[in-house]
């Protein structure tokens, strides 16, 4: 994800409309947002976060106190933010809910929450998700990090960074499971080891049948050689079997093993 712009109107020491233009930089993949405190850093951090996922870049501060004291009763308070991503272009426009004072009458009002997230093409416009929880849900799935996850990877305010590289490691695997799209094996090793679990437990009762059956024909040969009908009880072979004496054959070079049984002289190789 690239940055466009970020337009913020009415939005913390801003009493009305500013735009930051991102389009020279970043064109090397990264770019720094510096300067001395009180420049406006948080404020443009916090516009961006705002505008993506509805939320601050910081831990401090509070969405509903975003609105500048200074903004006029008809001024409005959003954070627009147009950006690219995998060769679309896309536009999301937020506003915070906060407290005006009425345009008719005294007292105030409260201006709700809203939001809007579409695709741009030229002059060509596609709303893709509208209202707070849709717009999050849709940023998400499309950049394919959430709140948190952002925070600690594309954008490093004031340290966040720290809490990544501090993280346990099932939450870095999490992180990098999102960004690298892997989630796929994830789920093809699950499946390997469901199958691998119930062809086991499939073995082990065709183990356990075999011996049952193994045992019942033992049971039974061991009762009188009922079992082996017809046949006399001789010798068993190894696996309890009626078998023939097996005659030793004598070998057809009797020379030759005598020979070999003669133990061997030292010196010579036979």
């Amino acid at each position: 994800m690239r940055p466009v712009y970020l337009k913020l109107c009415g939005w913390g020491p801003y009493k009305g409309e500013e735009t930051v233009d991102f389009s020279p930089m970043g064109r090397g993949g990264l770019f720094l947002i510096t300067g001395p405190t009180g420049a406006g850093k948080t404020t443009i951090f916090d516009g961006l976060t705002y505008a993506l996922y509805g939320e601050v870049s910081g831990s401090v501060r509070e969405k509903d106190s975003l609105r500048s004291d200074f903004a006029d009763r008809d001024q409005p308070t959003f954070a627009e933010l147009a950006f690219t991503h995998r060769g679309g272009r896309y536009r999301v426009e937020r506003s915070p809910r906060y407290e005006r004072e009425k345009l008719r009458g005294e007292g105030t009002t409260v201006a709700g929450e809203s939001a809007l997230l579409s695709r741009t093409d030229g002059e060509q416009e596609e709303v893709l998700a509208q209202g707070g929880a849709a717009v999050t849900q849709a940023v998400t799935e499309l950049l394919g990090l959430d709140y948190q996850q952002y925070k600690q990877i594309s954008m490093l305010a004031q340290g966040e960074f720290l809490h990544l590289l501090t993280a346990t490691s099932r939450e870095r695997t999490e992180i990098y499971r999102d960004i690298f799209q892997t989630e796929i094996y994830n789920r093809m090793t699950a499946r390997l080891a469901e199958r691998t679990k119930r062809l086991r437990g499939e073995m082990d009762r065709a183990r356990e049948r075999m011996d049952e059956l193994a045992e019942s024909l033992f049971s039974r040969a061991g009762a009188g050689g009922s079992f082996w009908s017809g046949r006399p009880e001789t010798t068993k072979n190894c696996y309890g079997a009626p078998g023939r004496r097996r005659r030793r054959r004598r070998s057809r070079f009797p020379g030759l093993q005598r020979r070999s049984r003669r133990p061997r002289r030292p010196g010579r190789p036979w």
